[in-house]
């Protein structure tokens, strides 16, 4: 105050926010402000390093939990082809006694052939004679 007058200056509670953003804006030379732009520069590396360690700890505990299902999935491997293998003789012996053979079977018919033959059959026929489509 100029003339050497004093006047009284209430305290004022700030959040933590409030704090941080007068210590980025506030002059670093004067000793409080750097004290407070170095703390919280601190604050927030600690901050950065904890998070990265628990997504570290996270990415763990995920590649465990892969870890695990594909051994329970390679245990069950032997078990799965054994019944494709039993379940294909089941439908060739069936097949067999109706007299078709697999082997004998014309190959299906690549889809989008099968789409472009059925827009030339209906390009050729007129617009009046088109086959519904589904939607």
């Amino acid at each position: 105050m100029p003339k050497g007058a004093q006047k009284e200056i209430n305290d004022v509670l700030l959040s933590r926010y409030a704090c941080y953003l007068i210590a980025q804006n506030g002059d670093p030379k004067k000793e409080e402000i750097a004290f407070a732009q170095s703390y919280f520069a601190v604050q927030t590396r600690r901050a950065e390093l904890i998070a990265e360690r628990l997504q570290l700890q996270q990415r763990l505990e995920k590649r465990e939990e892969l870890r695990a299902s594909e051994k329970r999935l390679s245990q069950n491997i032997p078990s799965i082809t054994t019944e494709h293998v039993q379940n294909n003789r089941t439908v060739r012996d069936m097949m067999g006694q109706r007299g078709i053979k697999p082997e004998e079977l014309p190959p299906a018919e690549d889809i989008k052939k099968v789409e472009r033959r059925v827009a030339k059959e209906e390009k050729a026929l007129g617009e009046s004679q088109k086959l519904p489509r589904k939607k």
